[in-house]
């Protein structure tokens, strides 16, 4: 359903099947797989990327935050896929090229042409700056006492409706009383801050409620600064049982302090980042505004770019190069070698 409505419109399953297959018919596991994929869709008589827009709209419509009862189902399915369905891309078409990845790679895995991610590599990570979990957290409890004051101002409506008297809801001394009656959100960020512990009804999607800050140790000034570099795999990490080495990979040197993590239970878990590393956004990332120019600086490298028209697709063992999870393009295999080789010598320039 989901690969129908990212699909080109009215792109029948064949070319689905032919994207996802890449010509590989000797390997039948995928092969079944995916007519079994494209069985299970046909049972819901979804034979549109219009139908299955407007099925993902009526079914999300009542659990969606900012839609508007004018939408129609299928502009509730479009805001559903831009707002919820990989929130990192830019169009459908990147949406359907990751999720084609991410379907070729479970197979793969399961067929065992490929082993399972690392959770060390810092390509499947990302730095939650402590901007982010500020504004993440700000942004809930003030939602909280909109929330809060929706419900007492109804209660009010309703209590001045039994009495026959009329509310002046546009007052400002009512409505500064009004939202004064809520909790305040100082002592919220306070206790959040000296304790550490997220007290959140949706916990903002993270793996861990609590040690989220630490004391700052001033032995010397070294050490103290030291604090400010320092990046926290979770407690997550720290309470898995596990009998797996924390290691550092090679795509982490330059970025990562190899030397500097301490001992006992966050060994390997709590690193450094080096001098010269600077976390930045991923909005506010200077390729995503180059993309172009890079996408052009691979293909002179040996990549070949992803192609606009539908029913082209690469050999089944072309290496898919991807960034910040959007598929570029892919590159022969015979030339990967070579490949690494021009990016290494350019990080290095």
């Amino acid at each position: 359903m989901l690969l129908k409505a990212l699909a080109p419109s009215n792109a029948p399953d064949a070319h689905i099947y032919n994207k996802l297959v890449k010509g590989y018919f000797k390997n039948r596991q995928i092969g079944d797989c995916l007519e079994i994929l494209l069985q299970d869709g046909e049972k819901l008589g979804l034979h549109s990327q219009e139908k299955c827009l407007t099925y993902l709209g009526s079914r999300f419509r009542p659990v969606l935050e900012g839609v508007t009862p004018d939408l129609s189902d299928a502009e509730v399915g479009l805001f559903l896929l831009d707002r919820v369905l990989f929130v990192h891309t830019r169009n459908t078409k990147d949406k359907f090229n990751t999720l084609c990845i991410m379907i070729e790679k479970l197979y793969s895995y399961v067929g065992g042409e490929c082993e399972s991610d690392s959770l060390d590599s810092t390509s499947n990570q990302e730095v939650l700056l402590g901007g982010h979990l500020y504004g993440q957290l700000l942004a809930e409890k003030l939602y909280d006492i909109l929330l809060g004051a929706r419900a007492k101002l109804t209660k009010e409506i309703a209590m001045a409706g039994k009495k026959g008297e009329a509310l002046k809801i546009k007052d400002a001394a009512f409505v500064k009383k009004l939202l004064s009656s809520q909790t305040g959100i100082g002592k919220k960020m306070e206790h959040f801050l000296a304790t550490g512990n997220l007290t959140s009804k949706s916990q903002l999607d993270l793996q861990q409620t609590a040690g989220f800050t630490m004391v700052a140790d001033k032995l010397n000034n070294t050490r103290y600064l030291s604090h400010f570099r320092s990046i926290h795999r979770g407690q997550y990490f720290t309470e898995m049982k596990t009998t797996t080495v924390r290691k550092l990979l090679p795509e982490a040197w330059g970025f990562i302090c190899p030397v500097h993590t301490p001992d006992g239970s966050p060994c390997g878990l709590l690193n450094h980042i080096t001098l010269s590393c600077a976390p930045v956004a991923s909005e506010t990332c200077p390729l995503k505004d180059n993309l172009h120019e890079f996408k052009q600086l691979l293909t002179e490298l040996g990549m070949s770019p992803m192609q606009t028209d539908f029913n082209l697709v690469p050999p089944h063992n072309f290496l898919p190069i991807m960034i910040d999870g959007i598929v570029l393009g892919h590159v022969d295999p015979e030339q990967a070698g070579a490949f690494v080789d021009g990016l290494r010598a350019i990080k290095v320039l």
